[in-house]
């Protein structure tokens, strides 16, 4: 997951560089009073950059499903149980927020990979939740 997340952060460094430099281009700093231009010049090229993000979400999904078909030492029907309520909320969950991100942003995608991804992300921290604090 962490190599995951670099691949990803390195794959968008270009939008960070932009968004930073949409505030500051063009503006006067205030404390020399002499105009601050960023260079519009592209980091890492756009072709890297979509093979980063696939490889990115390749290793994080290959990461979480290794985490969810792990074995627990103790493997009882109450770990079941958990697996099971904590697979039908993050299905819920995970749908309820893209079906309110589709209405709020229509003009985003909203990839079919990334609901995946967004269940695996919750199925984690609810059977975590439930694990560790709710019935611990």
């Amino acid at each position: 997951m962490l190599v995951a997340f670099v691949l990803s952060f390195t794959a968008n460094l270009d939008d960070i560089t932009r968004g930073f430099a949409e505030g500051y281009n063009g503006t006067q700093n205030p404390d020399t009073g002499r105009t601050i231009h960023v260079p519009d010049a592209d980091i890492i090229s756009s072709e890297l950059s979509v093979r980063l993000i696939w490889i990115s979400l390749a290793l994080s999904l290959s990461g979480l499903l290794m985490y969810i078909f792990s074995r627990e030492k103790v493997e009882d029907e109450f770990i079941r149980k958990l697996r099971y309520m904590s697979l039908s909320r993050s299905l819920l969950y995970s749908w309820l927020f893209a079906a309110v991100f589709m209405v709020v942003n229509k003009k985003t995608e909203f990839g079919g990979i990334y609901i995946l991804q967004l269940q695996l992300i919750l199925y984690v921290v609810i059977y975590n939740y439930y694990k560790k604090w709710k019935f611990a």
